[in-house]
């Protein structure tokens, strides 16, 4: 059945509504077409779409349109899920929420959680087109009668349930004792339910506006204790807050630490944190959130060369000015982190993570796929630090310096067995044995100080320690012939500028207190372990908050 009426009062709407959605004929579909004065509606409409920061502010008229579609709910028993909106024709378009062919594929496949609503074939579709020229709604639907939809919504009493205990427990505590207590309604509660409303509860607290970025913003800017700080290179942003008290107190750190992790907000930004040794512990100074905000051509969300450096460098600057000078800093080796540290504080001694450089040697080492660092492989350079190194084992005669070597006029043992050789190729090693023994050299050159004499009882320089450690490793790979192993350890380890990233003897006068970043790993982990777990993909300015009144408190 069709129906048209013009400008009508409010009480005529809702006496409308009622009569088409539940006295039509149960075996004809429903078609109503109706037109209403929106100044005459239960709900109410403004004049015109107002505008938010030079854009179009769509909130409050969606908000209306969704009132709109929960009277024609609670009239005729029919919910309907808002589809999507036309806004060039400013036409809001529904469709049946039991409709099955408008389900998403995994729920029509049965794959739910929990206890899945009966669908049917109704062939359903609901128009709404406010003209706030005209001042009129227009109201299109066409639907089949089936079983009206069943409300799986939270009662009054589950709800406020949850509401009492949102503040001093997690949603699955909640949960648990939903299910011993049993208010009205428990039956139909469902974790995600509980989940929803235990989120919105807090939400209050520390959601400042819709958008996550600005309400992390503004979160921060409510803070006297906090300094933030927005930065952009290319196209990278990032989010910066420095803790006040902290480093005005630990202004004579001597040492630093950074590092990153991923995962813990929806947003998919990049953490970094600075934190300050203290007595073999670490104390936040300062954070950093990083994300790519463009795309590169192909689509893809990359951060252009050298943007992410150049967000570290400013986040560390701030730092530096706050009178922060340590003597060492300790990263993993990320060549954007360590490229930023060098900018700012040229004098200090970077110290390269203990486990994270065990970690890339013996992945290395495992490695199943070919090497071709020979063509990186200078043997004129490391001849410099070990004077009776052979210059034509393991180089190629293109990386052999100018003279008798280059034209093969030498006399090496090995000239004629490197004169051409396959540019790819696996490490050498043969067995874990051998992976230890390289692994254990390692670990004693890594150790190794000038204020602690050698198995000798001898005190060494700086100097003298990075020929005798280079000596050895390669003294050990020469007798093997392992010449990949060689030219790969002396290109990405022995050489003189990786030398200094990670040795701890590269000062001779002091020796550091951290060998790894195990501090900041452990601060991670207190962060979403202990508190993040309890969010389902939190936004960021929730990790603000859990940051700024749990975390860095404690």
């Amino acid at each position: 059945m069709a129906f048209f009426q013009r400008s009508l009062p409010t009480i005529m709407f809702v006496r409308l509504l009622t009569f088409s959605l539940l006295s039509q004929d149960q075996t004809e579909p429903l078609e109503l077409d109706l037109t209403f004065d929106l100044d005459r509606l239960p709900v109410a409409f403004g004049t015109a779409l107002s505008m938010k920061d030079g854009n179009l502010d769509r909130k409050p008229l969606n908000d209306t349109m969704r009132e709109v579609a929960r009277l024609i709910w609670k009239i005729g028993g029919f919910r309907f899920g808002h589809k999507r909106t036309h806004w060039d024709k400013l036409k809001f378009v529904y469709y049946c929420c039991q409709d099955a062919d408008r389900a998403y594929a995994s729920v029509a496949r049965g794959k739910q959680d929990t206890p899945r609503m009966e669908r049917f074939k109704c062939q359903s579709k609901l128009i709404l087109k406010p003209s706030l020229q005209e001042r009129t709604l227009g109201i299109s639907m066409y639907h089949c009668h089936h079983v009206p939809y069943f409300n799986r919504q939270l009662s009054s009493e589950a709800l406020q349930f949850v509401q009492d205990r949102a503040a001093t427990k997690t949603s699955a505590e909640i949960y648990q004792e939903l299910q011993n207590s049993k208010p009205p309604g428990w039956e139909h509660a469902t974790l995600g339910q509980v989940y929803y409303q235990w989120q919105n509860s807090n939400s209050s607290i520390w959601r400042r506006d819709s958008d996550p970025f600005r309400s992390a913003q503004s979160l921060l800017s409510e803070r006297l204790d906090i300094k933030s700080s927005n930065y952009r290179t290319d196209n990278v942003r990032g989010l910066a807050f420095y803790i006040s008290d902290s480093i005005s107190t630990l202004g004579q750190a001597k040492e630093l630490a950074m590092d990153a992790t991923y995962g813990t907000n929806n947003a998919g930004m990049d953490l970094f944190a600075v934190l300050a040794e203290v007595d073999g512990t670490g104390v936040p100074l300062a954070y950093c959130f990083m994300e790519v905000v463009e795309n590169d051509n192909k689509g893809e969300r990359r951060a252009m060369p050298g943007a992410t450096g150049g967000i570290i460098c400013q986040f560390l600057q701030e730092l530096r000015d706050s009178g922060l000078d340590p003597t060492f800093f300790g990263t993993d080796k990320d060549a954007s982190e360590i490229f930023a540290v060098r900018q700012t504080w040229p004098n200090t001694v970077i110290q390269l993570c203990y486990w994270h450089a065990r970690r890339a040697i013996r992945t290395k080492l495992a490695s199943a796929k070919n090497t071709d660092t020979q063509n990186e492989y200078r043997p004129s350079e490391a001849q410099l630090v070990i004077p009776d190194l052979e210059i034509c084992w393991g180089s190629k005669p293109i990386r052999r310096p100018h003279g008798q070597h280059w034209y093969g006029g030498c006399s090496c043992p090995s000239r004629p067995n490197f004169a051409d050789f396959p540019a790819l190729g696996r490490m050498e090693v043969k067995d874990n044995r051998e992976k230890d023994t390289v692994m254990n050299m390692f670990s004693n050159h890594f150790n190794s100080h000038p204020l602690i004499p050698d198995q000798n009882g001898t005190y060494r320089s700086s100097r003298q320690i990075h020929r005798d450690c280079a000596r050895e490793i390669y003294s050990w790979c020469r007798s093997r012939n392992y010449f990949r192993l060689w030219a790969y350890l002396w290109v990405n380890w022995y050489q003189p500028s990786q030398w200094v990233l990670w040795a701890r003897s590269v000062n001779e006068n002091e020796i550091p207190v951290l060998k790894t970043t195990m501090i900041v790993e452990s601060h991670w982990r207190k962060l979403k372990h202990d508190y993040l777990h309890r969010f389902n993909r939190p936004r960021i300015d929730l990790v603000v908050w859990v940051l700024l009144t749990r975390v860095i408190p404690k």
